[in-house]
């Protein structure tokens, strides 16, 4: 018993200091710490009483720690506010503030908290965290030999001090800091718990006396961090960081302040661009820096922009040419145009002449903003392109670019009996060799950050061979279009695999329901604006619940989300946006991991579009899936325009279930693009329960007038239901719900 409450109080801990924000923590006895050092330094408690030491890793400064100090900066203050706010060691105030926090959350457990910073009066460390790293096993500590004088020379200061021992971590060497030991009084840990053992990585005595010389002596340069060859370091900002006093940090670090500003102009515009050259529409935006497509780029093809200056590449999905682009040439032709008309509008390219109105519109848009266009046809006065697509699309990871080898830089051309050099061959990691480059934006004005990083393209041609067959059949079988289907990138999900993947997530005995329909189904009954523009075979299912999951499957998620001690309100602040959405959100990334590796659109039931209507119809996804049967209100369904059936309101039509009426819930929709189910499927049809006007009528002024209290989910006669308590839930306001399932957490 005391064991599984020791470990449920140090799992809390790891929660609160979690790996993802740059912590570790390891625990120990204080019994095994004591037994080490001296009467000065023991901790009185029992030998048993659990303790752990927490440190920060390498990638705790410039993630945790600087996203929490650019949120102290007011929006009229300066870097010198900031500095009169916490001296020199902004460090220590995070440190003291994020601890104190994480002792309150602790609670009723109560922890002892000492930091590295600690001292008695007598200038006496208050804990040797060295030696709580050893034993706790998070890192090795390596003491000066005894052959060694035990005092020398500080090179920087001149004055005599005790020569150091040092830690090393098996993962991060001397990249890490160890900032606290939690000591918990209440908590005894097991009498044959045995902590674990950190490795000694420097093996042989002259690496152990090259570290320590490099420690005590070099320390400013930092080199004895690398000791033990560490798989992750300091970044060089951090090295700077840490090799220079503190109140002199505060100008190495000045730079966050600015990017803050920059990032919020390069959100917002990476929003309206999202919104502009949107995915649905078949189009993908990759970012990069204009420097880094410089450096690799040759003189004839160099950007004259700032290297930090912000460059967006935008190409084409298979789905844009039989979706968007198919819509925007039908609506070019005016009433009395025949085809030829059109030619002569649009020449052979009209593909063109769609991206330059697209392009054209968008520079409008951002208007003061500038935005310098070059599209994939632009090319110099001697023919050269203006810049170089493929090496865009390899810099910002959109697509890998395989180089043809070197020895075989030309070939011969046996149809037009010529010469020709061999070009490479760019491959998305989705789409193969199924896309197309269309334009780089650039946008002068608005700066990246310096350590931005772009995504890395993903090299799905693994070998030389694979890699020299692409390149041969584009070169000299390109017309086939072999080439756009070397390793074409996207998992070949069929209607089977998909579902039977969708249903290791949904599971029905969890309380799930999946329904499949053609996109062309849906298109046939929603309106103009709720047109979704995929192919008409391209399959969508819709997911809802039934009335088992709420007090099953949900409950126990829930139940595994709350913290030991932690109560009903502080839980709730941790799901601003309320559970249920907190459980479908981890669901559908759950969903959207499962398919990385092909083309899924996954739409919850709450999404809406910029102008608030909804992404994609639920209840009409519902009725031509055949999960449930929509009954739209009779004045719609019948043209009926009697007074005694309008109000002043519009009234909406009610979805039911077959077998549970009103209820279940939906959840959300998953499209699959580029899997279609065949052409002669049919989808399930829901059967129409409510058989006569009057029924109908009853049901739809009980969901419009009387929904709160739940009486429209009878209608029909449903075979199951939701209990007492859910039907409560999901008629009280949001805010009110928790008081409703707090005896869950007792």
């Amino acid at each position: 018993m005391a064991m599984h409450q020791a470990d449920k109080v140090f799992g809390t801990l790891c929660e609160l200091l979690p790996e993802t924000e740059g912590f570790e923590c390891h625990r120990f006895k204080v019994g095994s710490y004591n037994a080490l050092v001296e009467r000065d330094f023991k901790l009185c408690y029992d030998d048993n009483v659990m303790a752990a030491v927490v440190l920060n890793t390498p990638s705790f400064l410039e993630t945790t720690f600087k996203n929490w100090l650019i949120s102290q900066k007011g929006v009229d203050e300066t870097v010198n506010d900031l500095i009169a706010k916490f001296g020199a060691n902004p460090l220590q105030a995070y440190f003291t503030e994020k601890f104190r926090a994480v002792k309150k959350a602790l609670l009723p457990f109560e922890a002892e908290v000492i930091q590295d910073f600690d001292f008695s009066k007598q200038w006496v460390p208050k804990v040797l965290l060295t030696t709580c790293g050893m034993v706790s096993g998070a890192a090795y500590y390596y003491r000066p030999s005894p052959g060694q004088d035990l005092l020398i020379v500080d090179p920087i200061s001149h004055v005599k001090k005790r020569r150091m021992g040092l830690s090393l971590h098996p993962k991060f060497g001397g990249h890490f800091g160890f900032r606290a030991v939690f000591i918990f009084k209440d908590i005894e840990l097991a009498h044959e718990f045995k902590e674990r053992q950190a490795p000694m990585i420097l093996d042989t005595i002259e690496k152990q006396e090259e570290a320590l010389n490099l420690f005590n002596y070099h320390w400013l340069d930092g080199r004895f961090r690398d000791c033990g060859d560490p798989i992750e370091r300091y970044s060089e900002l951090q090295m700077k960081f840490f090799s220079t006093a503190p109140i002199r940090r505060w100008s190495l670090i000045e730079h966050w302040f600015n990017e803050k500003i920059i990032m919020e102009k390069y959100e917002k515009i990476l929003e309206r661009l999202h919104e502009e050259v949107a995915e649905k529409d078949g189009l993908e935006l990759h970012i990069f820096k204009v420097g880094s497509y410089n450096s690799l780029a040759s003189s004839y093809f160099q950007l004259p922009y700032d290297e930090n200056a912000m460059a967006v590449l935008v190409l084409n999905t298979p789905s844009f040419f039989e979706t968007t682009f198919k819509s925007w040439l039908k609506s070019q032709q005016k009433s009395g145009e025949t085809l030829k008309d059109l030619i002569e509008k649009f020449g052979s390219s009209p593909i063109r002449a769609y991206f330059s109105e697209k392009f054209d519109n968008l520079k409008r848009s951002f208007i003061p903003v500038e935005v310098v266009v070059l599209h994939d046809s632009d090319v110099q006065s001697n023919r050269r392109p203006v810049v170089l697509m493929t090496t865009c699309g390899h810099v910002s990871g959109a697509a890998f670019f395989y180089r043809p080898p070197e020895d075989a830089l030309r070939w011969f051309d046996p149809e037009t009996k010529k010469v020709k050099r061999r070009m490479g061959l760019s491959l998305h990691p989705k789409f193969g060799g199924h896309f197309a480059y269309r334009a780089v934006l650039i946008f002068p004005e608005i700066h990246l950050p310096a350590d931005f990083q772009e995504n890395r393209p993903v090299m799905r041609l693994d070998t030389i061979e694979k890699q020299n067959e692409a390149i041969t059949l584009f070169n000299e079988h390109w017309k086939d279009v072999n080439s756009n289907n070397i390793l074409t990138m996207e998992e070949k999900e069929t209607c089977e695999s998909a579902m039977n993947k969708l249903h290791e997530v949904f599971p029905d005995q969890e309380g799930f329901e999946l329904h499949q329909f053609k996109i062309g189904s849906y298109n046939e009954v929603a309106g103009a604006c709720f047109q979704l523009a995929y192919d008409e075979n391209a399959m969508g299912v819709v997911v809802l619940n039934t009335p088992s999951f709420f007090e099953t499957t949900f409950k126990k998620w829930i139940q595994a989300k709350h913290r030991p001690n932690e109560r009903v309100e502080e839980l709730a602040k941790r799901f601003p946006a309320g559970p249920i959405s907190a459980y479908f959100n981890e669901k559908f990334d759950v969903v959207k991991e499962l398919f990385s590796g092909s083309s899924l659109v996954a739409v919850h039931d709450f999404e809406l579009l910029p102008n608030r209507r909804p992404k994609i119809m639920m209840t009409t996804s519902g009725h031509v899936s055949g999960a449930v049967f929509f009954y739209h209100p009779p004045e719609e369904a019948f043209g009926i325009s009697n007074k005694a059936l309008l109000t002043n309101k519009r009234r909406t039509g009610v979805c039911l279930h077959p077998k549970y009426g009103g209820y279940f819930a939906f959840r959300g929709v998953f499209v699959f693009p580029n899997v279609h189910l065949p052409a002669d499927f049919k989808e399930k049809r829901a059967p129409m329960v409510l058989d006569t006007i009057e029924k109908q009528e009853e049901a739809i002024a009980l969901f419009n007038h009387h929904w709160w209290d739940g009486k429209f989910r009878d209608c029909g006669n449903p075979v199951e239901k939701y209990s007492d308590l859910q039907l409560k839930y999901f008629s009280t306001m949001p805010e009110k719900r928790w008081s409703i399932i707090a005896h869950w957490f007792q």
